[in-house]
């Protein structure tokens, strides 16, 4: 098999264009597939199969940023906004997004600037409530069993020592 072949198997799946790195696309890429046609009735021919590109559907949108307190005009994917509504806001969700998952210069470029910002403190609080999520009041390396026995004595009875562990009986024999 020569290494061109090779290379097209390799290119049928998807493509991660250069443009998704000045907008956010939130790992959506350019994906490859065929066009099928179906054949006329009366026809003996097969349906014809095309290769075909299915591009992101990308918008220009506006988004406020009030931890950067600016509008920012990008291009972001439907599904992109999807996620920015599901997260509470483009602050939250830029803020609350794995690096690896924003996957784009100008996302994560925006996310170290509005970490900059909220440690300067030049934001006002009731904003910085809104976008960082609230501290879970007991940290899992903190959580001992001693701890969460000493916490709910009720949820587990003292083991009586004559009375072994539930063991099956013969009646379902």
């Amino acid at each position: 098999m020569s290494l061109r072949i090779a290379a097209s198997f390799v290119l049928r799946g998807t493509a991660r264009p250069n443009r998704a790195d000045r907008g956010i696309y939130a790992g959506r890429r350019v994906n490859f597939g065929m066009k099928v046609t179906e054949p006329k009735s009366g026809h003996t021919g097969g349906a014809k199969r095309t290769h075909r590109t299915f591009l992101p559907n990308v918008q220009n949108k506006k988004m406020y940023s009030a931890v950067l307190g600016r509008s920012l005009e990008l291009r972001c994917t439907t599904h992109a906004m999807r996620c920015i509504d599901k997260a509470g806001g483009f602050d939250s969700y830029i803020l609350n997004t794995k690096e690896a998952k924003l996957d784009s210069q100008l996302a994560v470029a925006l996310k170290y600037e509005m970490l900059a910002k909220l440690a300067e403190g030049s934001v006002e609080s009731s904003v910085e409530d809104d976008v960082m999520p609230e501290p879970s009041t007991v940290v899992a390396s903190e959580a001992t069993p001693e701890a969460t026995l000493e916490a709910t004595p009720e949820a587990t009875p003292p083991l009586d020592s004559a009375t072994p562990p539930h063991t099956p009986t013969d009646e379902s024999k």
